[in-house]
């Protein structure tokens, strides 16, 4: 059976884990973002910016400016690279989504990390969501 010290040894740990990983998207970081269809099929890059200016949106939390610097692909029919984006950071959790709408929002999570990210495209409704592809990021030196 485990001491308390141990115990104590696991939290410190795990804390040190999610406060790393919160710090990955450090505002001012460039990140290169990689979205791919339900095939893994390339759809669209962009270069992207944290920032620290906050925005409205409808969706639950603190949501920041997601800048994007640079585009490519096939543009809106996949991914509104050209809307407005922001994300959150919530307990080791990276999401980026469209803000300026509240209906049918495009949105992109996964967990945060130091280098490379790997997660799910969706469009998510009231009561619904549905996986439109994948994506990546990774952080441009």
């Amino acid at each position: 059976m485990p001491t308390l010290s141990q115990y104590q040894s696991i939290v410190f740990f795990a804390a040190c884990f999610v406060m790393t990983a919160a710090a990955a998207q450090d505002v001012g970081s460039s990140w290169r973002l990689r979205l791919m269809d339900m095939e893994r099929q390339p759809q669209a890059e962009a270069t992207l910016q944290f920032t620290g200016e906050p925005v409205r949106s409808c969706m639950r939390g603190k949501w920041k400016r997601l800048a994007v610097t640079a585009s490519e692909g096939s543009g809106p029919a996949f991914f509104p690279l050209a809307a407005p984006l922001a994300y959150k950071l919530e307990h080791g959790v990276l999401t980026m989504a469209q803000t300026d709408t509240c209906r049918r929002i495009p949105l992109l999570s996964a967990m945060s990390a130091q280098r490379d990210i790997h997660g799910t495209y969706r469009v998510v409704s009231v009561g619904r969501s549905r996986k439109q592809g994948l994506f990546s990021l990774g952080s441009i030196q």
